[in-house]
């Protein structure tokens, strides 16, 4: 297997922040003039007091106490993490690794692609380019029934029993617009890698795999600017096409912001985020080259985006075994393969990047298993080549992760995996599960935990606030690091207009610019996708942070 350079530094990284007790910073000067260059072995990642109109996208990094956590758009109460029943390990619990929130200024057209996992991540993203005043205390519950910004619309989504409030908004499709610097973000619930061949005249979004036109018409349609800040209450949506038994709710007037004007509507996006849902919705044999590069494709033809982040997979309660694990890993690789493979100059999408998501909840799973207990290492020390590094850091010693917590009873699918879901080490439960191919698997004794002198209760695994069910992550923990992630990358081809630069270059021009973009993105990664504590001098309101390619 092959990797990028960034999984070094990321083990690197991770080996030093534990050494110096979380204390690593690198040595950088806080911007004094309107313009100030990192030192972090490139310069990619730029700070500045006064952005210029070339600067496309940017964020800020604030304390918590100014703005607040990116709650304020979740909509299923399942999902989040509140500070009542969860808490992060002491080591991390102020940091500057979580301990911020995050806000951007874009005037990009942003389109989120994915299942209910992809969903928070994008609601985490609204609160970004959304919530910019100070003191910021709406709480989620507040969005779940009676709208928080005009400029937010619910196109599609239903709910799970009769209560919003109770069971959660899922949301189908939804669109916000103009968020802070005129852009738009909206996010589209889909449950496969798009193909031409799912296409459907119209998708039960609850549980059907596949995409439709209308669905797609919905969102490039949208007028620009049909939204007036005002509040916008769900109201019932139900339709002829539904089913019965679920109830469907969309933002009050959704209906009537769409024009067909090219000047007045969204008409293409310039990028599409894309996770792949599985394991879970897909299976992981499904997830392959061809499929992968079969939905970069479609999603230009239907949305007329030229910019394509794909997010490696993440571990989650569906991983039932060891080769599910190996089997992701490999997918990850080749993720990346088809980015950094990709010829831009054959298709509409001339960039394809990866946010590494599985490097930085990995990095998350191993530093607490660490602090639960488990005998694993950071730091991998073999004197072998970096190739082994590369290949061996995130199997050896990982069979923690297929160590579950016994939720049995209580409506889990699956138990969900100790390292993802616990703060404090649970008794240990031995509880054989047969596979559907007729293996059995103890999933339930933890021989590392046993011999730890801990309580007997299961309930005494207080929960923390990387993930509540081992399916979904807290973004109110790691959503402020991922809306940076997705930010920085995006300005390593959007600002210093680096797209324009490509489709002007000549051949051996275009390989240059590619290569500054593989840097920035490596760079991004490493920053954000990693348990890095962030600059503490970029944890001042009035410091605007921005990526940029070298040419």
């Amino acid at each position: 297997m092959k990797r990028t350079h960034q999984f070094l530094t990321f083990i690197v990284v991770i080996c030093f922040i534990y050494a110096l007790n979380l204390t690593l910073r690198t040595v950088e000067v806080a911007p004094t003039d309107q313009t100030a260059h990192s030192n972090f072995s490139t310069s990619f990642i730029q700070t500045t007091y006064n952005l210029n109109s070339k600067t496309r996208v940017s964020f800020r990094l604030h304390s918590p106490d100014i703005i607040s956590e990116p709650s304020q758009f979740l909509s299923v109460p399942g999902y989040t993490c509140v500070t009542k029943i969860s808490t992060l390990p002491p080591a991390v619990d102020q940091s500057s690794i979580f301990n911020f929130t995050t806000t951007i200024t874009t005037d990009l057209k942003i389109l989120f692609i994915g299942d209910s996992i992809m969903q928070q991540f994008t609601q985490s993203f609204y609160s970004s380019v959304l919530i910019h005043e100070s003191n910021v205390t709406a709480k989620a519950k507040d969005y779940s029934w009676g709208g928080i910004d005009g400029r937010h619309v619910i196109l599609r989504s239903f709910i799970n029993g009769k209560d919003p409030r109770l069971s959660g908004l899922h949301v189908c499709s939804s669109i916000s617009t103009p968020v802070h610097g005129g852009g738009v973000v909206a996010y589209y619930r889909l449950l496969d890698l798009p193909y031409r061949g799912g296409e459907k005249t119209y998708v039960y979004c609850k549980n059907e795999k596949g995409w439709s036109k209308s669905d797609v018409r919905e969102l490039i349609n949208y007028e620009l600017k049909a939204n007036d800040g005002q509040t916008r209450p769900l109201v019932l949506a139900n339709s002829s096409h539904d089913n019965a038994q679920t109830t469907w709710y969309k933002s009050t007037d959704a209906d009537q912001g769409f024009s067909n004007t090219s000047t007045e509507r969204v008409g293409k996006f310039n990028a599409i985020v894309l996770r792949p849902p599985g394991p879970g919705w897909m299976e992981l044999h499904e997830i392959t080259r061809e499929r992968i590069i079969e939905s970069i494709l479609l999603l230009h033809d239907l949305f007329g985006v030229e910019t394509v982040i794909l997010s490696t997979l993440m571990f989650n309660n569906n991983v039932l075994t060891f080769k599910d694990w190996e089997d992701m890993l490999k997918i990850n690789e080749m993720i990346t393969d088809v980015a950094n493979t990709w010829n831009g100059d054959a298709s509409g999408v001339k960039f394809v990047l990866v946010q590494d998501m599985a490097a930085f909840t990995n990095a998350i799973l191993w530093m607490n298993a660490n602090h639960l207990g488990y005998n694993v290492s950071f730091c991998i020390t073999k004197q072998n080549s970096e190739q082994d590094v590369h290949d061996k850091w995130d199997l050896e010693n990982s069979k923690f992760l297929l160590h579950r917590l016994h939720m049995k009873g209580n409506g889990w699918k699956f138990n969900p995996s100790i390292s993802m879901v616990c703060n404090t080490a649970p008794i240990c439960i031995p509880e054989i599960v047969t596979l559907p191919n007729g293996t059995s698997i103890d999933v339930g004794k933890l021989n590392d935990l046993c011999e730890m002198n801990v309580t007997a209760d299961p309930s005494q695994c207080f929960f923390n606030r990387f993930s509540r069910d081992g399916m979904h992550w807290c973004v109110e923990t790691i959503g402020p690091r991922y809306s940076a992630s997705i930010a920085c990358l995006l300005g390593c081809i959007y600002n210093g207009d680096m797209d324009k630069k490509y489709e002007k270059a000549t051949n051996d021009k275009k390989d240059n610019i590619m290569s500054s973009i593989r840097y920035c993105e490596n760079e991004c990664n490493q920053r954000f996708m990693s348990l890095l504590p962030v600059e503490q001098y970029w944890l001042d309101s009035k410091v605007n942070v921005y990526s940029k390619s070298n040419m």
